[in-house]
């Protein structure tokens, strides 16, 4: 493309990526912006993403959304937390909480006020410093002014997406309904110029943001901006949805609840349930999978279980040429640590601060795409870090994964020799443990998890 101004942007889809996307962009820089986004009522959304992380919070104040009613318009309830359950034996139950432990000084960190005074014989839990654990743990919640708890929202994915898209239009985005035939490319260097519609009518733009979902009809399909696949830290690769009637007061955390071959959720909201199953079809096949499903979830089933299969990674490149990509256009980490929200809110924030204003649409260094980038690594480290080999199996203690990724060196990890990387070790404490890297196990059966691996 040649240098011009930067004013007309095109959103390919809608769902929650896109609507977040129109609705920050003509909040923040609508004056500046002609933005339209393209999407079709016969083409649905995964739609799963219904629990979030604290930063929501801090992305709806930045497009000024009063909480009550976002709240009233998405059936939303308040988060405290996620409760693994059963991630090391049956029965085994640990709350990864958002709020802060203790209180730390000039003098140091608080957990060494609480390391000596529990070599002194008192202290209690460390558990006990933290009033979001302590909160979730007795479903209890507090709100209002400068009020004390860090929390975050179980929310309907959908009607939150019609929540943005009221605001959105109201802020000037004009929606095209219908499908796109096409997408028409300069001839000089590729950039998208145009989306042309089954109508007919083509939508012209300066930059273009991909959220077409999985199949990534700007970035991938026409852009080949290709995907780097990580099944080798995140096997599983399929997912069932579906929801229930509430059976019970909903409560302030999310539930992961691990099974042999991956885990479940179970997410309350004000008028229903949010239920779902993660696996690995190469472990357990669909109706193994359904059938563990419907007799695990509680209350009547409000729609049919839906099948998903995703492919856990990312795009090598999220913004090439004049395309950006967002949501599942973009990549996809399994849901374990409720960051897909977050992660779109993530894209559009970097978007925000980089926007190319009077100049090309092009990418301006390595550098722009990097903090996506670093945003999805830590994403997929968190979640990879709650595997753990299965019983029996056996590793090298403090070594690595970066060259034991197939299958066939598994049974033989003598030879890894490298560390494992620094979050790991942190986390899964593998240079003390006899767990080690998951990639060093000596067996290449089903993984099963541990919850110290996702504190």
């Amino acid at each position: 493309m040649t240098q011009q101004t930067i004013r007309k942007v095109v959103i390919a889809g809608g769902g929650t990526a896109g609507w977040t996307a129109a609705a920050a962009l003509a909040r923040q820089l609508g004056p500046l912006l002609d933005i339209t986004l393209v999407e079709s009522e016969d083409i649905g959304t995964v739609g799963v993403g219904e629990s979030t992380i604290p930063t929501a919070r801090t992305f709806n104040a930045l497009l000024g959304i009063d909480e009550a009613e976002f709240m009233r318009a998405t059936q939303a309830t308040f988060k405290l937390g996620i409760a693994f359950e059963n991630w090391g034996e049956i029965g085994d139950r640990y709350i990864h909480s958002f709020g802060q432990v203790g209180k730390s000084t000039w003098m140091g960190g608080f957990h060494h006020f609480w390391m000596q005074a529990k070599a002194q014989g008192f202290g209690g839990d460390l558990g006990d410093y933290c009033l979001e654990l302590k909160a979730a743990e007795g479903e209890r919640f507090f709100t209002g002014e400068n009020g004390p708890l860090n929390y975050a929202y179980h929310l309907d994915a959908g009607l939150y997406g019609q929540f943005l898209r009221r605001m959105a239009e109201a802020d000037g985005v004009k929606r095209v309904e219908g499908k796109i035939a096409s997408v028409r490319q300069s001839g000089t260097d590729g950039s998208v110029e145009a989306l042309v519609m089954d109508s007919g009518q083509a939508v012209e733009g300066d930059l273009f943001i991909d959220c077409t979902g999985f199949r990534g009809l700007l970035i991938e399909q026409t852009l080949k901006a290709g995907y780097e696949d990580w099944d080798h830290w995140l096997p599983t690769n399929s997912a069932l949805a579906v929801q229930t009637r509430s059976t019970e007061p909903a409560k302030p955390y999310t539930r992961a609840i691990a099974h042999r071959a991956g885990w479940r959720w179970k997410i309350p909201l004000q008028h229903r349930v949010g239920n779902g199953l993660v696996y690995c079809n190469e472990h357990m096949s669909d109706d193994e999978a359904l059938a563990l499903l419907q007799g695990e979830i509680e209350g009547e089933t409000l729609i049919p279980p839906r099948l998903i299969r995703y492919r856990t990674g990312r795009r090598r490149k999220t913004w090439e040429k004049n395309v950006v990509a967002l949501g599942l256009s973009s990549g996809f980490v399994e849901p374990l640590e409720s960051t897909s929200i977050h992660l779109i809110m993530v894209g559009v924030t970097r978007l925000m601060q980089l926007f190319p204003f009077g100049g090309s649409a092009r990418p301006r260094s390595t550098a722009t795409t990097a903090l996506p980038t670093t945003s999805w690594r830590r994403s997929a480290t968190s979640s990879s870090c709650t595997i753990r080999p299965p019983n029996g199996a056996t590793a090298r203690s403090g070594t690595a994964c970066a060259r034991c990724r197939s299958p066939t060196a598994w049974p033989n990890a003598s030879n890894c020799s490298e560390r494992a990387p620094r979050s790991i070790r942190r986390r899964a404490n593998c240079s003390r443990s006899t767990h080690g890297c998951r990639c060093c196990w000596a067996s290449a059966s089903s993984p099963r998890h541990s919850t110290r691996w996702a504190a």
